[in-house]
């Protein structure tokens, strides 16, 4: 999540200079702010991912997967990031992810 937040630095620093990108800092900021409730929601929690699951709950190594997921999304449109249908692209899909990691995380939060 370090490398997240000095992405995010950097980049508001390029989106001051081109509105487009703007949007597209702001959608990896809500991306990653679902996400983050999604996780901290699951911890603890039986999980259903065997991928995600330490012994059959959502812990440290969920943690590092989705983190590690979101890092490589980022990674990958920053290289295209000078592209205007690549980051209206990302900006969809960022948008689209926050909303349903969003969506798991109000569900979890209900049934705990």
């Amino acid at each position: 999540m370090k490398l997240l937040a000095l992405f995010l630095a950097a980049s508001i620093t390029q989106a001051a200079e081109h509105p487009r990108l703007k949007l597209w800092v702001a959608s990896i900021a809500v991306m990653a702010a679902g996400t983050t409730a999604d996780a901290m929601t699951s911890h603890g929690q039986i999980e259903g991912n065997p991928l995600l699951a330490t012994r059959g709950t959502f812990g440290a190594k969920g943690i590092t997967i989705k983190a590690a997921a979101v890092v490589g999304m980022v990674a990958l449109q920053w290289r295209s990031r000078h592209n205007a249908q690549a980051v209206k692209a990302s900006i969809y899909t960022n948008f689209a992810t926050a909303a349903m990691f969003g969506a798991v995380a109000s569900i979890n939060a209900r049934q705990q």
